[in-house]
């Protein structure tokens, strides 16, 4: 899927951080990965090709128990780090994920921003997602599209990696109309693999890989997190 830094199509050539950080991992197990450039797609209908076996695996994954009925997962190879961004002018004080839900429920006309099938990195911020009660969801499928939403004013905040939200914003040139606030918030991310159509070997394999390649992911995250 195009979803840049994390994984960039261009001209059919792929490139960016979890990317990198595969091919790295990959080649180390010994285990050849065909990535599919042609036909890229949003992250929930990853998960669904993933369920059923038309993809083998997908990186910058979160494992969870339900999707452990279909899929297998690897070790953590990187840790994901996720903030909140908002118009400047509506900055506000909270620095954590429980003060954030707090805050939104006591502001009740807020319209927050999300990606359908993402698991975030707080449990609030995802019980919140499962029972929103009065508060206003605006789900969209990609984080790129949740930024078009709050450059246009539609959404009051956003959840959103931290990553890519400095990226986003860099690229747009309008890093200060905008706040990026920090609920130090972070995850393990993982390789999700098809339990349809690769086996528990496969993914020692790679959990082996992950372990001796510690120096290479090192140097990899270090090209891409500078701020």
């Amino acid at each position: 899927r195009h979803s840049p830094p994390f994984y960039i199509i261009n001209n059919n050539q792929m490139s960016g951080l979890d990317y990198e950080l595969a091919k790295a991992i990959f080649n180390k197990a010994g285990i050849t990965v065909k990535y599919d450039t042609k036909n890229p797609v949003f992250w929930k209908e990853i998960l669904t090709q993933i369920e059923s076996g038309e993809k083998d695996v997908i990186g910058e994954a979160t494992d969870t128990k339900e999707r452990e009925n279909w899929a297998l997962f690897s070790k953590a190879y990187r840790l994901d780090s996720q903030s909140v961004v908002t118009k400047s002018a509506q900055s506000n004080s909270f620095t954590n994920a429980v003060e954030f839900i707090k805050f939104i429920k006591m502001n009740k006309d807020l319209k927050i921003g999300i990606v359908d099938g993402v698991v975030y990195n707080s449990k609030e911020i995802n019980d919140l997602i499962k029972n929103p009660g009065s508060t206003i969801l605006i789900t969209k499928n990609s984080h790129e599209q949740l930024m078009e939403l709050l450059s246009s004013n539609i959404v009051d905040y956003i959840i959103i990696d931290t990553l890519l939200a400095n990226q986003e914003l860099a690229n747009m040139n309008t890093v200060n109309n905008f706040n990026i606030i920090n609920i130090n918030s972070t995850m393990p991310l993982h390789f999700m693999f098809s339990k349809k159509t690769v086996t528990q070997d496969t993914v020692d394999k790679v959990n082996l890989a992950i372990d001796a390649s510690t120096k290479e992911i090192e140097d990899i995250m270090k090209k891409y997190y500078t701020y």
